[in-house]
């Protein structure tokens, strides 16, 4: 009898185990998609938003690709949180946001979550970015790259807001030119994972 319940238990674990996975992975891809759009694609497709004081033609998305590697690696978001503490302070001052934020950072879960990693060649980018499928390849002269990492997204118990921390590279060839590391709420909105700005 305590074998079997025991076997139940285990069964019952690993189940919410692979579920809460399986929506981490949804996140991944949704805050992903999410961030390339707001944070790169509206300015190809709208550049008159960035430069209203010229007529700029928008771009066809149909006759370019962006290429991106991402990274299929997600790290321990407390390991991260231990090496840059100030990431995590006051993240979103007077706002809501703030208690949800600090009730997710100071939960069992931050503090478990442990390294995986994700099957990246299953994650479905907007158009027209294109995965690179391996940080190998060949980079020609003055070309850039772009490399995106995502720690483990730890979610509260309603699995409707989450912290994740999004780590952007953009170098060259024996040079990274610039980089961005942030901590961020993110929220399920209308079944899409977003992530929230300050």
């Amino acid at each position: 009898m305590k074998k079997a319940l025991t076997l139940l238990i285990l069964i019952a674990i690993l189940g919410c185990e692979k579920s809460y996975e399986k929506e981490e992975f949804i996140a991944v891809q949704d805050v992903l998609n999410d961030y390339l759009k707001r944070e790169y694609l509206d300015n190809i497709l709208f550049p008159n938003r960035m430069f209203p004081e010229k007529d700029i033609e928008p771009i066809d998305t149909n006759n370019i690709v962006l290429k991106i590697y991402i990274s299929d690696a997600l790290n321990p978001i407390e390991q991260i949180r231990e090496d840059n503490y100030w990431m995590f302070e006051n993240n979103y001052p007077e706002s809501e946001n703030n208690e949800i934020f600090n009730s997710i950072l100071k939960s069992e879960k931050f503090k478990n979550l442990s390294y995986r990693e994700i099957e990246k060649n299953d994650l479905e980018l907007i158009k027209p970015y294109k995965q690179v499928k391996s940080s190998k390849i060949i980079l020609k002269e003055k070309e850039k790259y772009n490399l995106l990492q995502f720690s483990r997204i730890c979610f509260d118990s309603s699995l409707k807001n989450g912290i994740v921390v999004i780590d952007e590279h953009i170098g060259q060839k024996g040079m990274k030119i610039q980089g961005y590391h942030k901590a961020f709420l993110i929220k399920k909105i209308k079944g899409k994972w977003k992530y929230i700005k300050e």
